[in-house]
């Protein structure tokens, strides 16, 4: 059991590297940052490690590795306005019942960008894929989790409600009041599944034609 909590971590570990490494363009040097649905703790811990200040948040007791995150209700955060430097939702969004409310929130507490990590599909004919994804990475992993004493949360909270292609987010996005500045996109599965950082920056007119820039 030990060297099985072992690998998992060291798994888990590399991933938030991979993440911090991909993220740190985007984030401020100094600063305070909120990471919004933090689950097991790895990122939050590998930004630590590189000396960035996080605060982390969840709507359930996720965490491997470091502190437990501060719990809220999935529709209000628990902090005052403009009181961060930036905001992270790291593959979060398609669980929320409403994410444009968790961004007006995000926006509210924010003063600096969003950065929105979700995967995306290249078309409704193979949203099958993130489905089988979203199982595997999400509520088997949390299963096995729970199983082997990792997580102790009784409940999965990893149900998604939504499934979507790169254009309905953004089009998300705008209702809520955003404009992407930067678009940086990973192929998982070239043309089918994307692994897409959205940077958000509040704008009441913004356009993602007109505004983002695109690195792959």
């Amino acid at each position: 059991m030990t060297s099985l909590l072992g690998f998992a971590n060291c798994i888990m570990r590399w991933r938030a590297r991979a993440l911090c490494d991909r993220l740190k363009p985007y984030l401020p040097l100094h600063g305070v940052i909120a990471d919004i649905g933090s689950g097991t703790g790895h990122n939050a811990a590998e930004m630590q490690r590189r000396q960035m200040t996080l605060q982390q948040y969840d709507v359930a007791d996720l965490h491997w590795e470091g502190p437990p995150p501060r719990i809220f209700n999935g529709q209000q955060l628990p902090m005052e306005d403009q009181s961060v430097d930036a905001a992270m939702l790291l593959y979060v969004l398609h669980y929320c019942e409403c994410p444009v409310r968790i961004l007006l929130e995000s926006k509210r507490v924010s003063r600096g960008s969003i950065l929105v990590l979700q995967t995306t599909c290249a078309s409704s004919l193979v949203e099958w894929l993130l489905v089988v994804q979203e199982y595997l990475f999400g509520r088997l992993g949390y299963y096995l989790a729970r199983r082997v004493g990792l997580v102790t949360c009784p409940v999965c909270p990893l149900v998604p409600k939504r499934y979507y292609q790169r254009g309905q987010w953004v089009a998300l996005f705008e209702s809520a009041g955003f404009a992407v500045t930067h678009l940086h996109s990973v192929a998982q599965l070239p043309w089918l599944l994307h692994s897409d950082l959205f940077v958000l920056r509040a704008s009441v007119s913004g356009s993602y034609g007109s505004s983002v820039k695109e690195s792959a």
